[in-house]
């Protein structure tokens, strides 16, 4: 198996637009990260073109059509792998090719002479490879055109743009994203400008927190743009607001949108009349839909339902913990208020898990005849002491709910209390031979216990369902509840110090789903 290729497809345009998935399936048996599709139909003669012409027999259409079919073959053939389909055959001028991964095998379409292949691939690529495969299709294993027919442009000669706009969000770049980027790179003469979604704007999203910062959003976006058509100018910047560039440089032509953003498009047309500047020509692009999708998840593939397939996977790999032993493997399960994390551990005590309640262990640590009772009444009063002599955890909290000074002497006493009992519990069940335990902990990641897990698994929820949650469970004001939220740690820093994250927003058999996955991967890990 090899990390990288590249498939040079040489036949026909209407001959390769039928073969595409039974090419993709082949190419999938050969290459595990990467491949690079180059089209090469020795169309030359339309090259000085300013538009495309559809003639003859709309061979040339055919061939750009290629290139949403190739990305939308992609997503049922390999979706594991990062196809990048090359555009410099649409150019005045064919560059060599500088792709930013090194290639580890040629790929071929039909029975060239090997030399013939390698002698274009030198001329067509700054890079050194020396294998090379043939791939032979069977005729009966074919595509239908018209599976793909709405991509296809029926509305005559393609426009090109000197300058050209669009704006996504571009988490997690995959097939819908490189069809609506493609489309821009075809329609772009001098300098494509790309606005990337950040701040505030981010919230509206599913998942947001697991959103990958700016610069890295940015680099993949650099990167696969100058991959698939370095002879254009790129400008990919972050925005903050819906508009960001497009209705600041009178000189822009087009933006680009999809079916989902035209209303947008129209909107930056009618700021740039604000503005006295000149409408730009809207080009729309039709959304692919996801063949891979549950019933959970968006009928288009998006970058949503891919953090949703995030849900119960190792998204950082553990860091080494040379003081922790390795049996019992020590999982800790934190999260915000309501999120959901008590249903999740029971879940994976059905599963195998043994577990410790470190709010369980708290409580405890209240009881009359506790090491730490007398303290606790002796530092915030005796009136949170019920006639029962039980400390009245309510009155307690009240005392200490906004009063950073109180809550943390409260920590203070409480958790080194509460990891001692926890470490004693682990004992025991190390004991008995316990293979993995789950510390269940409010606030682990407060409380700096990060290094007593080998693991931290985060549940989350989305700010209003807390409020939600919390309000129909504890009777409280929106107000209130809010309070309480906003007193935590944030769900966007939990999850930046997280392994595995769950979000119990949906369904219960989803969240259920979510712990499968997660309790399946963490056997695997443990046994490799």
């Amino acid at each position: 198996m090899f990390q990288t290729g590249v498939l040079i497809l040489t036949s026909p345009a209407h001959h390769i637009i039928n073969k595409v998935s039974t090419y993709l399936a082949s190419a999938k048996q050969l290459i595990s990260n990467r491949l690079y599709i180059k089209i090469e139909p020795n169309f030359n003669q339309f090259r000085n073109q300013t538009k495309i012409p559809t003639s003859p027999a709309s061979e040339y259409q055919l061939l750009l059509n290629l290139i949403p079919t190739i990305y939308a073959q992609a997503s049922k053939a390999c979706s594991h792998l990062d196809v990048r389909v090359l555009q410099t055959f649409a150019k005045t001028t064919n560059p060599i090719e500088n792709v930013s991964t090194k290639l580890d095998i040629i790929l071929i379409d039909n029975l060239v002479k090997t030399e013939d292949v390698s002698s274009y691939f030198k001329q067509s690529f700054s890079t050194e490879c020396s294998i090379i495969r043939h791939l032979n299709v069977n005729d009966s294993n074919s595509t239908s055109v018209d599976e793909y027919s709405k991509f296809f442009n029926d509305e005559g000669p393609i426009e090109m743009y000197g300058n050209t706009v669009l704006g996504g969000t571009f988490d997690h770049l995959h097939n819908g994203h490189k069809i609506f980027l493609s489309a821009a790179v075809l329609r772009t003469k001098r300098q494509l400008v790309v606005g990337v979604t950040d701040g505030a704007m981010l919230k509206k999203k599913i998942l947001w927190e697991l959103i990958k910062p700016i610069d890295q959003r940015i680099s993949a976006l650099k990167e696969f743009l100058t991959d698939i058509d370095p002879t254009i100018s790129y400008n990919i910047v972050p925005i903050y607001d819906p508009f960001g560039p497009s209705i600041e440089v009178p000189g822009y032509d087009c933006i680009i949108v999809t079916e989902e953003t035209l209303k947008g498009g129209y909107r930056v047309n009618e700021e740039r009349k604000k503005r006295n500047m000149p409408e730009l020509k809207i080009y729309k692009i039709p959304v692919l839909s996801d063949p891979e999708r549950n019933a959970f998840e968006e009928l288009k593939i998006s970058s949503s339902s891919l953090r949703m397939r995030s849900l119960g996977t190792l998204i950082q790999y553990p860091k080494p913990k040379p003081h922790l032993l390795n049996s019992p493997y020590i999982i800790g399960v934190t999260g915000g208020i309501a999120s959901g994390k008590s249903a999740i551990v029971k879940h994976l005590q059905q599963l195998g898990a043994a577990v410790v309640d470190c709010d369980r262990l708290s409580h405890k640590s209240y009881e009359p005849k506790s090491k730490l009772y007398n303290q606790i009444v002796e530092e915030f009063g005796k009136d949170i002491v019920n006639l029962d002599g039980f400390i009245n955890r309510k009155a307690l909290g009240v005392k200490v709910f906004g009063n950073e000074n109180l809550r943390r002497k409260l920590n203070n006493l409480v958790w080194p209390e509460v990891i001692r009992m926890a470490d004693e519990e682990i004992k025991q069940h190390a004991k008995k031979g316990v293979s993995i335990i789950v510390m269940e902990v409010a606030l682990l990641l407060e409380a700096g216990w990060e290094d007593k897990v080998h693991q931290v698994w985060v549940c989350i929820i989305p700010e209003k369902e807390a409020i939600k949650r919390i309000r129909e469970r504890d009777g409280l004001s929106e107000e209130q509840a809010l309070q309480r939220i906003n007193s935590q740690m944030s769900n966007k820093e939990r999850v930046d110090r997280a392994n595995v994250i769950f979000c119990s927003f949906w369904e219960p058999e989803y969240t259920v789903s979510q712990v499968n996955k997660a309790w399946d991967q963490l056997q695997k890990f443990l046994t490799s």
